[in-house]
């Protein structure tokens, strides 16, 4: 499986699991912009961003940097979700999620 292939894979991951929490989302397909899932609910707008990493964890600066300047409606959050891949002996896959920017309501 390539590297786009297991990023499209988590990208529906996290779709699938805000759906499941009642969010109806939009999975940004071939997008090579700034988020990849948007999702929303009666209350908020969420905008994620989804990486996925093998072995080594990186602290995507840039990308925080760059989320960061986005313009946001009030409802809304702009979201980085770090997929880390299992490392044996060492940690179990899990999901880091940040909350990058958060408009005052």
């Amino acid at each position: 499986m390539s590297n786009k292939s297991r990023g499209i894979q988590k990208e529906r991951d996290a779709k699938n699991q805000l759906k499941d929490r009642g969010y109806t989302c939009i999975r940004a397909r071939g997008s090579l912009g700034a988020v990849d899932v948007i999702a929303f609910n009666q209350v908020e707008v969420k905008l994620i961003s989804v990486k996925r990493v093998k072995g080594k964890y990186y602290s995507f600066k840039q990308e925080k940097l760059f989320l960061q300047t986005l313009k946001i409606p009030p409802c809304a959050k702009v979201e980085l979700w770090i997929w880390l891949d299992r490392i044996a002996g060492v940690r179990k896959a899990h999901w880091q999620k940040e909350i990058i920017k958060e408009e005052e309501k």
